[in-house]
């Protein structure tokens, strides 16, 4: 299976791939007692020249990817990846250096102001001065130099390390995706109002991908990245997986849904789901610039809604999905106000909030329904804050059984329900005819070891649809 540390090699002369350690997130790592820890989060980078990686003429704005009924216009329409845009901009190297060196030192003075101010999970001086140079990698797309008048595509750190071997000379014109005037107003709101970067950038690296991002959509997470690993070796595992349709639950940016797309390219269908309308512009504008749509192989729809309805309500879906992936909002009401800055006033707390108790308004509704909407040796993968709520999920998905279905909702079932401890109540006897709805489940790791996801398989046993 392909590793985490394998996609981060070099892998052409000018796609260059590192690891981001950030400090955005601060998302609970466990519930289990008071043992909760801020997650540093690795984000991707790749510089990229343009003539490899050119921006596309893409509308940001009502895609073809949503059906008219889904259209509904995002408060902010999505936009094209700093690091995509074209370098319409210009300034002298040594105005540059001189912008860099004073946006450098607002960085390192927020930071310690932030850290005086007992600020724990804040960024610190060395994370702020690592965001700078991704802005400029984002920012900068070449030099001119004066003394040849020769064009030649750079980033910031290649220019960095050219001149640090007096390879580029002081009067050299950069070319910029972005005035400096319009950066030093995006460093001010990121030093200034904690602002995330990828807001700023529009731009976030999952995968081998760069997705559009902006307020009211989440910002995509590498330990995300699992749930990808985990339905390749479901496919692998069950070949048949591989042709049919997935549905990726509360789609967000459309990584999940792209990365399955990518990665399993068989797939006859994927589906993205979102309820609100601006994660749903960002998925369909995102897969748009990724080759995906309704008449792609596999075809690529972004439908809005909520879970299963509009899956539901379109047909052709109900007992038929072969996998079903979510990483849908799970932190407990009682942890929202604790969060980072960065996340909890930046990031959609409809994408975050999962309710009150163990927080798993989402997470139940979508184990359930996943009962009568994946077909016999399904495969379904979830996201959860890990500890008690992880074990509670598989718990439940080890619990709940087939029953009959009339109209997509199941009106007769034993879906046990589990209580804080465990045991089974309520558990109802149809007949002697139930079955079991769910094998295989496991609680798996994230990238820290903590335990993050739950996998299991639809049984052989199928509901009874009327």
């Amino acid at each position: 299976m392909e590793t985490l540390a394998s996609r981060s090699r070099h892998c052409h002369n000018h796609v260059e791939m590192i690891a981001r350690f950030m400090s955005l997130g601060s998302l609970p790592a466990t519930f289990a007692g008071t043992n909760l820890q801020p997650v540093s989060y690795r984000h991707h980078r790749r510089s990229l020249s343009l003539s490899h990686h050119p921006p596309r003429s893409i509308s940001n704005q009502n895609s073809s990817l949503l059906t008219e009924q889904d259209n509904g216009a995002p408060a902010v329409a999505p936009k094209v990846p700093l690091c995509e845009r074209p370098p319409a901009h210009s300034a002298q190297l040594t105005s540059l250096r001189a912008w860099r060196e004073n946006a450098a030192q607002r960085a390192t003075l927020a930071g310690t102001r932030w850290a005086a101010a007992g600020e724990a999970d804040a960024p610190s001086v060395e994370d702020l001065h690592t965001e700078l140079s991704w802005l400029l990698d984002d920012a900068v797309a070449g030099v001119i130099d004066s003394s040849s008048a020769a064009w030649e595509q750079k980033s910031w750190r290649e220019i960095e390390r050219a001149e640090a071997g007096m390879v580029v000379v002081g009067a050299a014109e950069i070319y910029l995706r972005e005035s400096l005037e319009e950066l030093d107003t995006l460093w001010h709101r990121r030093v200034e109002d904690r602002v995330p970067l990828q807001y700023l950038t529009s731009c976030a690296f999952w995968r081998d991908l760069i997705l559009s991002v902006g307020p009211g959509v989440l910002i995509p997470r590498p330990e995300t990245e699992l749930l990808i690993d985990f339905s390749v070796a479901a496919v692998e595992a069950n070949p048949s997986l591989g042709q049919g349709q997935w549905a990726d639950l509360g789609t967000g940016s459309g990584a999940l849904a792209i990365g399955l797309a990518h990665t399993i390219p068989t797939l006859s269908k994927v589906w993205a789901v979102d309820l609100a309308p601006e994660p749903a512009a960002h998925a369909a504008f995102n897969a748009e610039r990724a080759g995906l749509n309704k008449e792609s192989t596999p075809s690529f729809e972004v439908v809005r809604g909520s879970w299963y309805e509009p899956l539901v309500a379109r047909g052709g879906c109900l007992g038929q999905l072969s996998g079903i992936v979510s990483n849908p909002p799970y932190i407990t009401e009682e942890l929202m106000e604790g969060l980072q800055a960065e996340v909890g006033q930046y990031e959609p707390e409809l994408a975050l909030d999962g309710g009150e108790g163990l927080g798993i308004d989402a997470l139940a509704p979508i184990c359930r329904g996943a009962v009568e909407m994946l077909q016999p040796g399904g495969f379904l993968a979830l996201e959860t804050a890990g500890g008690e709520q992880a074990h509670y999920v598989a718990q439940l998905l080890q619990h709940l059984r087939c029953g009959i279905v009339v109209n997509g909702a199941v009106v007769l079932s034993s879906s046990s329900e589990i209580s804080s401890s465990g045991s089974e109540e309520g558990v109802s006897d149809i007949g002697g005819q139930e079955h079991l709805a769910f094998e295989n489940v496991k609680i798996r790791n994230d990238l820290r070891g903590v335990d993050r996801f739950v996998t299991a398989t639809r049984s052989k046993h199928p509901c009874t649809y009327l």
